[in-house]
């Protein structure tokens, strides 16, 4: 009987039913509870090296496998790959020393352990679709030829391998014992003594060529009007097998251009440092042109995390009467984020980044300065394979003297696309602004999906010369979306309106892209 089971694997041993009557009546019992609990087998560990809870406690059968398993993981990152676990229980019969007649079980658990030898690591073997240079690849491989065994280790060369964009997979094979002679053990007494090294089978998958993806945005609006807008971008990832990155992005319409591009490259002269430079510009006619560019350095600091800064500056350019205004401005920003994973199926997609930094700017003969900070979070929380939701949160602030008048292209452009969709692309410029991003999946395959979503958010518009205040603006937009697995990577389609619009057909974006774009983005 399933709830007898259930019973018993929470220590209530003398469960029994009365089926007498038509309603089935269950006495469970008196619950039994755990005395204490002992390793066997094993110098090296203790139950307080694996479990900080107090005794006595309710017996749960769930309770003692997982401490089971962290008993193994333990002796595992010890050097113990192959230990091997069984569980002896003993119980007495206890009256509660409060009810004389109260009688219940104690029990006494022993973990027996065959540690079955210590063991160190052999050099890795590396296989798989792998083109990406070996030297690279070391970088990010903990496991040392010679060290003692860690499981730990293993986790996390993994987790560091799967954190490069250059690497698609990356799992492990079954262990293999590699029998060496004695004499290439250390005789030293304060070593160790191996019974062999273990080989751990590394199959890796790279990501290497050239991504492809465009976009179309056709957009209706009440006050706007039709706009028709193009997006294309090239990725390079990989080409020459470093682990290099490149992106050129351009996007036009009738009065506007935009173009930019970015390069990067991991472990700059060996070490843990990784560095991207882009450089780009934009002009929209008889209104403003925008150059920029950015250098950043950064270094791991957790798996799929890195730390750093980054050097930037721009100028800008703006026409008031067809006269130019030129501003020129420079700063330096601390830098931390967390690399995201492409939304599939089943798995969790984490997105985080976080700057904060300062600059200086020329305004009418005097030197200003400008503070900024900007916070990015996301999370794609599978509910289970086949349904998901997406949250996502965008903030930034800029901070500067009541006489700097920032331009257009220094401020936050929200709206379309990548922001709050419903409202044309960079259709508001904020001084501060944040806005949520919500939607629900549901998955017809690993990679394809048909979603809902809802965006909102709060921006605070930039002084004007004929404003005295400054105003907030308020923004929420709604659609449906589809996503398409395609032969040469996925098509995606989306609709979206705001809430004022109420006769216009709204903004339709269609995008597609390969398997190489599709690892760099979501």
């Amino acid at each position: 009987m399933a709830v007898k089971s259930s019973l018993d694997s929470l220590g209530y041993f003398e469960t029994y039913c009365d089926t007498i009557t038509d309603i089935i009546i269950i006495h469970p019992g008196h619950r039994s509870y755990v005395r204490s609990i002992v390793i066997k087998g094993t110098a090296i560990l203790n139950i307080d090296s694996i479990c900080r809870e107090t005794f006595p406690r309710p017996y749960d059968a769930g309770e003692l496998q997982a401490l089971a398993g962290k008993t193994l993981y333990f002796l595992g990152s010890k050097g113990y790959p192959f230990a091997k676990l069984s569980i002896d229980i003993a119980d007495t019969l206890c009256a509660d020393p409060l009810k004389k007649y109260d009688l219940h079980k104690d029990i006494t658990v022993t973990f027996i352990i065959s540690e079955n030898g210590c063991y160190a690591f052999a050099q890795p073997l590396i296989t798989g679709n792998i083109k990406t240079n070996a030297g690279l690849l070391s970088h990010d491989i903990s496991i040392k030829k010679g060290q003692p065994f860690n499981i730990k280790n293993i986790q996390k060369t993994k987790n560091r391998l799967l954190s490069r964009k250059y690497i698609a997979s990356a799992e492990t094979g079954s262990l293999k014992i590699i029998r060496e002679e004695t004499s290439e053990f250390s005789s030293d007494t304060n070593k160790p003594t191996y019974k062999g090294k273990v080989m751990v089978p590394l199959i890796i998958s790279d990501n290497t060529g050239l991504g492809v993806d465009g976009a179309i945005a056709f957009q209706t609006s009440q006050t706007n009007g039709n706009n028709l807008t193009g997006v294309f971008n090239i990725s390079l990832l990989n080409m020459f097998h470093h682990g290099e990155i490149g992106n050129l992005t351009y996007k036009g319409e009738e009065n506007y251009q935009y173009l930019n591009v970015t390069l990067g490259a991991p472990y700059l002269f060996g070490v843990s440092l990784f560095g991207t430079a882009g450089f780009g510009l934009e002009i929209k006619q008889d209104d403003y042109g925008y150059l920029h560019g950015e250098l950043r350095f950064t270094t791991d600091l957790w798996p799929y995390w890195q730390w750093g800064l980054e050097l930037k500056g721009h100028e800008a350019t703006t026409y008031v009467d067809s006269v130019p205004i030129d501003r020129q401005f420079a700063g330096l920003d601390f830098v931390m984020s967390r690399e995201t994973k492409p939304y599939r199926a089943g798995e969790l997609s984490k997105e985080a980044e976080f700057k904060i930094g300062s600059g200086v700017t020329q305004y009418d003969g005097a030197e200003l300065t400008r503070w900024h900070i900007d916070l990015t979070a996301g999370l794609h929380y599978p509910l289970n394979f086949r349904h998901a939701l997406v949250a996502r949160l965008v903030s930034g602030a800029i901070l500067t003297d009541a006489i700097d008048t920032l331009q257009t292209t220094e401020l936050y452009r929200t709206g379309g696309y990548k922001s709050i969709r419903g409202y044309t692309d960079n259709e508001f410029a904020f001084s501060s602004v944040i806005f949520g991003q919500t939607e629900y999946h549901y998955y017809f395959n690993y990679s394809g999906s048909v979603y809902i979503f809802m965006d909102g958010g709060i921006g605070r518009l930039n002084k004007s010369s004929d404003e005295t205040s400054k105003a907030l603006q308020k923004m929420c937009g709604y659609g449906i979306g589809i996503r398409i697995p395609v032969k040469i990577g996925d098509a995606a389609i989306e609709w979206a309106r705001n809430y004022k619009e109420t006769q216009s057909w709204g903004r339709i974006h269609v995008s597609i892209r390969n398997a190489v774009s599709a690892s760099t983005s979501n």
